[in-house]
């Protein structure tokens, strides 16, 4: 039985986006236990999305990126 990853938005860097790199860091969780820390791109994120569903942390990034602002 395989374990619920879930994603949690640490922080958006803006001055990434504008150099054209993946702007969002999420921390990665697997039945509530940290176990990775990535930078996201939109495509990224959009691909977790399809993959683990509409999860809160991910909404978050994307959010983030139409804001541009630092979180």
């Amino acid at each position: 039985m395989m374990g619920h990853i879930t994603f949690k938005l640490d922080r958006f860097n803006p001055r990434r986006k504008a150099r054209g790199a993946e702007a969002a860091n999420l921390k990665v969780f697997y039945d509530g236990e940290p176990i990775d820390c990535l930078w996201m791109s939109v495509r990224d994120i959009r691909q977790n999305i399809r993959e683990f569903g509409n999860d809160e942390g991910l909404l978050a990034a994307l959010e983030a990126y139409k804001e541009g602002k630092s979180v």
